[in-house]
């Protein structure tokens, strides 16, 4: 088992390009560092500006084929190139699901193997944009089949296996959905409510690593399906039994935020 470090700070990272790592902060824009001299500059939110962050909350980060980095924000979503600074695109409202204009709140990014991009939401489920051919599709909640649909509650984190089933953590369970984006359904296992919210998803191999926002942290061996507890005693393990944050190190320890 890896050895377990816990620490406060909640962020996304994502290497934006050789060197220079991007931290997404929530409040305090994008964050990023030249990993050669430790020097950082930020990304911010600017109220004037038509081309800045949505948003300084940034839920998600990810670096596309193309070398652009999607951020997710509380206020919409940007494409950025990290060799000009340039904000290629901003989406700050979106179609809701019942067809109006609503506030553009992403709260999770996956880079599928398809080419296709996932973007988890806050209230309206899943959108799956193919940016070569200029499409979207939605996975969206319906409150009437909590096993077979998504509830209308914060998409928290998306992770795909090597089928390309994407598994999607969110406030009302974890689900996993087919490849294909048209059809999900919600997780079970023994010690844990199916319905329990569940924040970071950490891919390791065959084995997934799901953070809880409020039980702690457990595994779940992608070929068998068996999950467990992680910590033994994890309200006194842990500072905060609310996991916000899972990242691995090259020396095989798993950070806890």
């Amino acid at each position: 088992a890896p050895e377990v470090r816990t620490s406060r700070a909640r962020a996304t990272m994502v290497e934006a390009r050789p060197g220079e790592v991007w931290i997404g902060t929530l409040g305090q824009g994008i964050v990023a560092v030249d990993a050669a001299s430790g020097r950082t500059r930020r990304l911010l939110h600017q109220p004037m500006a038509a081309a800045s962050l949505p948003d300084n909350s940034v839920r998600g980060l990810l670096r596309d084929r193309q070398g652009l980095v999607w951020a997710a924000t509380y206020g919409g979503l940007s494409r950025i190139d990290p060799r000009t600074g340039a904000l290629l695109a901003v989406s700050g409202v979106r179609l809701g699901a019942d067809g109006g204009r609503v506030r553009a709140d992403y709260s999770a990014l996956l880079a599928h193997a398809d080419g296709r991009v996932w973007m988890g939401t806050h209230v309206d489920g899943i959108e799956i944009v193919d940016p070569a051919r200029g499409t979207v599709q939605a996975l969206r909640p319906d409150t009437t089949r909590p096993e077979r649909a998504l509830q209308a509650d914060v998409v928290m984190s998306l992770v795909a296996d090597d089928a390309g089933s994407v598994y999607v953590g969110s406030y009302r369970g974890l689900y996993r959905a087919s490849a294909d984006g048209r059809r999900v359904g919600r997780l079970h296992w023994p010690g844990r409510r199916p319905d329990a919210g569940v924040g970071p998803l950490l891919r390791d191999g065959r084995q997934l690593w799901v953070g809880g926002l409020t039980d702690g942290l457990w595994t779940l061996d992608l070929a068998s399906g068996r999950a467990r507890a992680v910590l033994a005693e994890p309200a006194r393990q842990l500072t905060d039994l609310r996991i916000t944050a899972l990242a691995r190190t090259a020396d095989g320890a798993l950070w806890i935020g």
